[in-house]
């Protein structure tokens, strides 16, 4: 488990014994705990704690704990390999510390062995007493004490074991034949997993969202393709669960900058645009695929239709001169056109007679446009009062004045 990871360990560095001491050190502080020394939601972050932080002193756990005890699982926690003792240092600092505490080791000292000779200050009987009562109100007798007296103890017999074994058992590590470790990035994890079983080694195999790489897919590996490592070591892969998953919110309605500016903010890629005749106002979003509400992958495309305004149709203005203005409002309704300005000129055509018109006939214009009309304004009068009888009368008096024509004999004038 990466919760007893030596950093070199979590490296993927070159490991020896001493990365077994790091690791029984991470079980003696757990069982004089309680808790482990380094805790994460994902084993990345966990390993990361192994190689650049430290773990919290056990003595804030229990101020109870004798202080030797708190140097040893210090030493044996060290981060520089080098720092960490021995099998051989281990288990010396632990039977000092037995013999400092009390404890029978069935281990006969020497004359001068410091620790047997060791005096001790002499207490007062009295103050003693005072303080064995207060004690006794504290521990619930002096029970607690004794009991954490007696799981020290077990604790230094269970890690003598575990060195022990870890001496034996490296020999069958350092005789383990080296691998090199197969690239399997980008592979599906089911490849990946027999690549790296045929290689000898285990597999641990760490999910995580990564909207970049096809979920299933490898993502990165530790230790990295090509290092050389001992068989059975653990390679772990890190799978793609693909993209985190979304709601597709709903962005009908929005201009498409502010459409596009809120699904980039979520994560998500803009796909293709389409563009579309309608009476909402221009690059108005009116489609988007997928629909609200819809689950999607964070990292995934989105399609959106948007409005191109309204469709405008061109119109080829007709010839309006001659006709009535009556005539024309209907001609300007069925094409969709509009009636401009209407003034008045003085003419000899009939009054309402449309003279002339601008936008000029056979011009294309867009259909709503407005169109201007002169009309006439007629200056001839039809047969004033009088005004026959006066030409006949005119015409009678040139025929009465005028003298008659002379003939000559010969027939001329």
């Amino acid at each position: 488990s990466v919760h007893y990871f030596s950093p070199e360990q979590a490296k993927g560095t070159k490991i020896t014994p001493k990365s077994d001491i790091y690791s029984l050190g991470v079980v003696l502080y757990e069982m004089l705990t309680g808790e482990l020394p380094f805790t994460g939601e994902t084993t990345v972050s966990i390993a990361l704690k192994h190689l650049q932080e430290e773990p919290k002193p056990i003595g804030q756990y229990d101020y109870t704990l004798p202080p030797m005890v708190e140097a040893i699982v210090q030493r044996t926690m060290a981060k520089n390999p080098s720092e960490r003792p021995n099998s051989d240092e281990l288990i010396e600092d632990i039977q000092h510390t037995e013999r400092f505490l009390g404890f029978e080791t069935g281990v006969e000292t020497g004359e001068n062995d410091p620790f047997a000779t060791r005096l001790l200050p002499r207490i007062d009987a009295d103050s003693m007493q005072d303080e064995r009562e207060e004690s006794n109100k504290l521990w619930n007798g002096g029970k607690l004490f004794k009991s954490k007296l007696f799981l020290i103890a077990a604790v230094f017999v269970v890690f003598l074991g575990f060195a022990v074994g870890a001496f034996f058992a490296f020999g069958k590590f350092w005789s383990m034949a080296e691998v090199q470790v197969p690239d399997v990035k980008a592979k599906p994890m089911t490849l990946a997993k027999q690549l790296l079983e045929t290689s000898n080694l285990r597999v641990n195999i760490v999910e995580q969202f990564d909207a970049t790489v096809t979920a299933g897919q490898v993502i990165s590996q530790s230790p990295e393709a090509g290092a050389t490592v001992k068989e059975q070591r653990i390679i772990t892969i890190y799978v793609s669960k693909g993209g985190e998953e979304l709601t597709m919110p709903n962005v009908k309605g929005l201009s498409r900058l502010s459409a596009e500016n809120k699904l980039k903010k979520m994560g998500l890629v803009i796909g293709n645009v389409y563009e579309k005749v309608s009476d909402q106002d221009a690059w108005t979003v009116l489609e988007q695929e997928p629909v609200a509400g819809h689950k999607i992958q964070k990292g995934q495309s989105v399609d959106l239709t948007v409005s191109k305004g309204k469709q405008i149709k061109l119109v080829r203005v007709p010839n309006f001169t001659g006709g009535t203005l009556d005539n024309a409002k209907d001609q300007l309704k069925q094409l969709k056109l509009s009636l401009g300005t209407v003034t008045y000129e003085k003419s000899r055509q009939a009054s309402g007679t449309v003279l002339r018109q601008t936008p000029s006939a056979g011009t294309d214009v867009d259909e709503g446009t407005t169109v201007d009309f002169v009309l006439s304004e007629s200056v001839v009068q039809n047969n004033p009062t009088g005004q026959g009888k006066q030409d006949e009368a005119d015409k009678k008096d040139d025929t009465v004045s005028k003298p008659p024509s002379r003939i000559n004999d010969t027939g001329k004038k």
